[in-house]
């Protein structure tokens, strides 16, 4: 198993209420390493995120899409996402 179990996260970005609660449940899990994101469609608002989040600039996407293709390719790639956007549009990331 893992040392860290990594992560991604879809939406959540630092205006968003609901991304705050997603990591604050995920870190109770110790393991658990926020370490990819797409974390807003607004490219500034993503960046500050990914800088509050300590998330390498590398590996903030522009979007599920991008991140699902980059990080399938790496080898030390996110083993699960966290989906923090509204409930409508989860379908089409979860299968992505």
């Amino acid at each position: 198993m893992a040392e860290f179990l990594r992560y991604g996260m879809v939406g959540g970005d630092l205006k968003a209420f609901i991304g705050e609660v997603h990591r604050k449940a995920i870190n109770f899990d110790t393991r658990a390493k926020l370490v990819a994101g797409s974390f807003s469609i607004d490219p500034q608002l993503a960046k500050e995120t990914a800088e509050a989040y300590g998330v390498d600039p590398s590996r903030s996407y522009a979007d599920y899409k991008e991140m699902a293709e980059k990080e399938a390719a790496r080898e030390d790639g996110i083993d699960w996402v966290s989906i923090c956007t509204p409930n409508f549009l989860h379908y089409a990331i979860a299968k992505e």
